[in-house]
């Protein structure tokens, strides 16, 4: 799987309001989602600047509205 792709599905999948959560379990695992996710975006970004426009517009496109 490519880091793109991995990127894209952790956006797809993440809990954007996990921080929010009463649930230990939940904010844990949305906290080390989003640092993986930051890590893919970090990876991505040194693969030069067509492929960090593309993370950009994923981020985009999964990130909820009202963040």
């Amino acid at each position: 799987m490519s880091t793109l792709s991995r990127y894209a599905r952790r956006l797809r999948n993440h809990d954007w309001f996990y921080d929010f959560s009463d649930d230990h379990r939940a904010y844990t695992l949305g906290r080390d989602n989003w640092k993986a996710i930051q890590q893919d975006k970090a990876q991505l970004n040194k693969m030069g600047e067509k492929v960090a426009n593309v993370a950009d517009a994923l981020f985009i496109k999964y990130k909820p509205k009202e963040l």
